[in-house]
């Protein structure tokens, strides 16, 4: 049984042939369509594709190799099924038919079983060809859906990323070379442009403070393999002021000997944490003080008092 109804050009200059094919494919359940010439062929494959052509290759003006030539040319990857019909049935008939473009070739006159049992092989084999193609749009549809949720889940992790102020960096060991996010460039104060910088230029830029520490922390973290360290300091912006940032960094890339090659990690710009804690401390000494102010003021009249009723008794 058939899966569906085919729509098939038949390309014959014949008459008699013509219509035996059409009366045949019509009683399979088909939907023939008649060309009697190559030229008429092409232009009506031009106008709309059909799903099989059978060819005829000795006709009049253009042959039916030249009109499949011209066909395939036009069709692109898409597959149709052409079968050519000739007296012509020598193997190097059949070399030709298949180098124009042909899948299959049948000697005329055409036995119809045999023409039907090809046409049947074509049809399932369309059938297994439509699956894949609805597989692999399934397929690009899901990969397109995935690609879409990853780039909204990077536009979303990036918005995260700026709002909370964190820079990423790769700091190579042995060529000290280092690159850094455009966040790390806005704590420095600098434009993500101004060229190359390295490991040992972001350590300068730390509060002298805070420098040693940092460079003793690295150290511990490169004398363990895979190890990681975290530390605040505070860091010179290009205004000549320092902003608070907290540094977490991880041993990554061993060599053979085992010894790091690199370090990879985030800064987070703390600055606005830090001066809150900061103000909040500020305010917290100053209701001490003025708790024990207002303490000693209770003590000083309590004891005022005391001596106003000494006297008076």
């Amino acid at each position: 049984m058939y899966l569906k109804p085919l729509k098939i050009l038949v390309v014959d200059d014949d008459l008699g042939s013509r219509e035996l094919l059409h009366k045949a494919l019509r009683s399979w359940g088909h939907e023939p369509r008649l060309a009697t010439s190559g030229e008429e062929a092409v232009a009506q494959v031009a106008l709309q594709i059909p799903d099989m052509i059978l060819m005829d290759v000795m006709m009049t003006g253009m042959s039916g190799h030249e009109a499949t030539r011209q066909i395939r040319a036009m069709t692109g990857k898409k597959w149709i099924p052409i079968i050519f019909q000739s007296a012509l049935i020598t193997g190097k008939d059949m070399l030709t038919g298949m180098m124009a473009g042909g899948d299959e070739y049948l000697p005329k006159p055409v036995d119809l079983y045999q023409l039907k049992a090809k046409i049947g092989s074509f049809l399932r084999i369309a059938a297994s060809q439509q699956k894949t193609e609805d597989k692999a749009a399934r397929l690009n549809e899901r990969r397109i859906g995935t690609e879409l949720r990853a780039a909204q889940m990077e536009r979303r992790l990036k918005l995260a990323v700026d709002a909370a102020s964190i820079g990423f960096w790769d700091w190579d060991l042995a060529s000290n070379a280092a690159h850094a996010s455009t966040n790390v460039f806005s704590m420095l104060g600098e434009m993500p442009d101004i060229g190359a910088i390295n490991g040992k230029h972001l350590l300068r830029r730390l509060h002298p403070h805070d420098r040693q520490l940092m460079v003793n922390r690295i150290r511990q973290a490169l004398a363990a393999p895979d190890a990681s360290y975290q530390q605040e300091a505070r860091i010179l912006h290009a205004d000549g002021t320092f902003r608070w940032v907290h540094v977490v960094g991880r041993v990554l890339a061993p060599d053979e000997d085992g010894k790091a090659t690199r370090l990879m990690g985030v800064t987070i710009d703390i600055t606005e944490r830090v001066r809150a804690t900061t103000a909040l401390r500020a305010k917290a000494q100053q209701l001490r003080l003025l708790s024990r102010r207002v303490l000693e003021v209770q003590e000083t009249e309590r004891r005022r008092i005391a001596h106003e009723l000494h006297d008076e008794l």
